[in-house]
């Protein structure tokens, strides 16, 4: 045997020919400890074979050891292994006593940190003396290469599927997430875009019309209804995506989106599928609501308002935010990234992610701006800013009051920034918060499952325009002909 462990072993049975024997000891309990079995204890010397184990050097035999002769050490059989020696292998070298001092740290040495800085290495608690002055650390040795970790399972019984999911969350956007009579508002527009962009122009008519829009609508009211349970579903739609009453207060409203004549700017691939879309949602007997000089926001505004059961608003535009309201339980269920990911939206998380109270989403909105919408906001604020003149002042209404009397508690430079904007912070609140008091008839039911006027009218636009299984799947959710 060549290595190290020949080295340490030849040292030992040196040093045990050359030193005198050691006394047995007494035990508290009276039991007899004999010394003669590992010639390391014997000695209480620490193994210089390893650079780190000078804590182990012997504290002394002075403690109550009682010396008594006893007779001369024999040396193991080698065809018959010493029943107290256990073989570790370690980097080669067999033979290390499985009780001497040090043998858990051959283990420890080479898989944990060294002993002093062991966690446990300073609590008295998890360590003992070895009867010769040794202080020996009671840390499980770890593992070496050689043994095996018994699998979980054989440790642990299993135990049956309810009781291994009980009081487990639920995964968020899985399962049926619908709150009991609800009404869902679709920003139909927001969500008609995000499908637009997450399916490929490809998908076409058999006479290559793109229907692409169409279809990923369709999947998504699906879906939704299918995982939420509406009892009442209303799709919401611009009939004036840019409304004079806001163009009046703030020209630059949306103004960047504006075509010459007044239209939108949309991609011509959408273009021609957004009154295929209100063909498609009317032959299914889906309720849509919206009134000549409103957007869609102040229709779902209106909407929510009227309700008096909770409201879920699926969209992908964040100044809905402020219609959340947990006492009403009106939330929104915003689309994050595309549209297979959404996520409600509750005070709660309005209130972690732009850390303002839960309701001022469109105070803190006119004070940022909002790009996409032409809305400048007060240059120089951001939404940290923002933010801090929110938690400090309320609302808009707050910061002009404070400004009038002269008031502190504005962020270093904020109070000339705002004065200078004084003339913006006036309008705008009437461009940002929506009208919840659209002249909307009573009749929007929405009730599900809906019930198309014409059920053969709907397979045949579908027919006419590829719909295929996106249109089965909506139909099997929505309306009451799922099997047709």
């Amino acid at each position: 045997m060549t290595g190290l462990g020949q080295s340490t072993r030849t040292r030992n049975a040196a040093a045990t020919a050359s030193t005198p024997v050691q006394p047995s000891r007494i035990t508290a309990s009276g039991r007899r400890e004999r010394s003669d079995t590992c010639p390391e204890r014997a000695r209480g010397l620490a193994r210089s074979a390893w650079p780190g184990d000078a804590h182990l050097a012997p504290v002394g035999l002075d403690r109550g050891h009682v010396r008594q002769p006893h007779p001369p050490r024999q040396e193991p059989n080698p065809e018959h292994e010493h029943p107290r020696v256990r073989v570790h292998h370690y980097f080669g070298a067999p033979d290390t006593h499985a009780n001497a001092p040090g043998a858990e740290d051959h283990h420890h040495r080479h898989a944990e940190p060294r002993r002093e800085e062991h966690p446990r290495y300073h609590d008295p608690g998890h360590r003992e003396d070895n009867g010769l002055g040794l202080q020996r650390d009671r840390t499980p040795p770890a593992l070496n290469r050689h043994q095996k970790i018994m699998p979980h399972s054989a440790r642990c019984p299993a135990r049956p599927r309810a009781a291994r999911q009980r009081g487990r969350a639920p995964a968020r956007g899985r399962g049926r997430m619908g709150r009991v009579g609800s009404l869902m508002l679709l920003d139909t527009a927001s969500l008609y875009y995000r499908a637009f962009y997450g399916m490929p122009e490809t998908v076409t008519a058999p006479d290559g019309t793109p229907v692409n829009a169409i279809r990923g609508l369709l999947d998504t009211i699906a879906r939704l209804v299918r995982d939420r349970t509406p009892a009442r579903l209303v799709a919401c739609l611009d009939a004036d995506w840019r409304p004079a009453f806001r163009v009046a207060v703030l020209p630059s409203y949306k103004a960047h989106r504006a075509e010459p004549d007044g239209t939108e700017q949309t991609p011509p691939g959408l273009a021609v599928q957004i009154p295929l879309i209100t063909q498609v949602l009317t032959a299914a007997g889906i309720a849509l609501a919206e009134h000549e000089g409103y957007e869609a926001d102040d229709v779902i505004a209106t909407l929510a308002a009227r309700a008096s059961t909770p409201v879920d608003v699926v969209t992908g535009d964040r100044d809905l935010f402020q219609l959340v309201d947990d006492d009403r339980q009106v939330r929104v269920i915003y689309t994050v990234r595309g549209l297979a990911n959404m996520e409600p939206v509750t005070e709660d998380e309005v209130a972690k992610k732009y850390d303002i109270p839960g309701r001022a989403y469109a105070d803190f909105a006119v004070l940022r701006g909002d790009p996409s919408d032409g809305l400048p906001g007060v240059p120089g604020i951001g939404e940290k800013t923002a933010a801090a003149l929110i938690r400090a002042f309320g609302s808009v209404d707050g910061i002009k009051h404070a400004l009038d009397l002269g008031h502190g508690g504005f962020p270093p430079g904020a109070r000339k920034k705002l004065e200078a904007a004084r003339g913006y912070l006036d309008i705008a609140p009437e461009v940002v918060i929506t009208a919840s008091g659209v002249p909307l008839p009573d009749d929007i039911d929405g009730t599900l499952p809906a019930r198309p006027p014409d059920p053969e009218l709907l397979t045949e636009i579908g027919a006419t325009l590829g719909l295929g299984s996106s249109l089965t799947r909506f139909r099997v959710a929505v309306t009451e002909r799922g099997d047709s």
